[in-house]
């Protein structure tokens, strides 16, 4: 009986593991993506390429993958009011979005970052947005670089093709995908798709699951046992059952 009672908890906290943003309930709330959910039934984003970056990412490539990542977590909320939100690309022009994507190079303060969400917002505080940024130049320990998905398009084969193979693919499959395109599987942990569903998981609202991260999730809103999952991390194609569950548990918090 202890042994049965033992595996039931265990296996609950791994199916039911995740955590909020410490301060999604402080004065920067409006700048989750939920508050636009509720507020406009529209999530407006923008994508903003460094000139010196735009040979190696691609603004079109990245934008499908926004697109993407967004139908993604927004899919996982069984509700006809999310299901209904449209997703609109706009410029970047404060006001006018609610996400704005960035790829640039790095400052001598941000070494060994590799991209990060910040919610904003304007100095007379009545427009927030939240802000995705991709250290573009960001290098591994092992000597890996940012990949957009452009590079592995097979031939005939679109962005938006693409990001729904990868959708699919899990991550014991990630072998068989990088030997199919000729690349190195480790590669495959560094690429703009993958970081996209991590980064805007935050931009819901959602904490790192990794330590010694987790000790930024508001302990009130998370559950003790963190499974490997998009938000523990940036290497997933797709969400899981942890994912599913966390991002119901946001949208709760943000009533009508």
């Amino acid at each position: 009986m202890k042994s049965y009672i033992f595996l039931l908890i265990f296996y609950t906290s791994r199916l039911f593991a995740w955590g909020h943003i410490q301060d999604l309930e402080g004065s920067m709330k409006p700048a989750y993506l939920f508050n636009a959910v509720r507020n406009h039934h529209e999530i407006r984003y923008c994508v903003l390429i460094s000139p010196d970056e735009q040979a190696r990412f691609s603004e079109p490539s990245i934008e499908v993958q926004v697109e993407s990542v967004l139908k993604s977590w927004l899919a996982a909320v069984p509700t006809p009011e999310v299901a209904d939100t449209k997703i609109t690309r706009t410029s970047c022009q404060v006001g006018k979005m609610d996400l704005i994507v960035r790829m640039e190079k790095g400052s001598a303060n941000e070494k060994g970052k590799a991209a990060f969400f910040q919610p904003r917002v304007n100095e007379t505080k009545d427009i927030y947005w939240g802000l995705v940024r991709v250290v573009s130049d960001y290098l591994s320990p092992q000597g890996y670089s940012w990949k957009d998905l452009k590079d592995w398009v097979a031939p005939g084969q679109g962005i938006a093709d693409l990001t729904s193979e990868l959708t699919q693919v899990l991550q014991s499959n990630t072998l068989q995908f990088a030997v199919r395109r000729g690349v190195l599987k480790q590669e495959m942990f560094y690429n703009t798709y993958s970081d996209l569903f991590h980064e805007i998981g935050h931009a819901f609202g959602l904490c790192d699951t990794w330590k010694p991260n987790v000790k930024y999730c508001d302990p009130a809103h998370s559950t003790p046992v963190q499974p490997d999952s998009a938000m523990f991390s940036a290497t997933y194609f797709h969400l899981t059952e942890d994912d599913r569950q966390a991002i119901n548990s946001i949208f709760e918090r943000f009533p009508h």
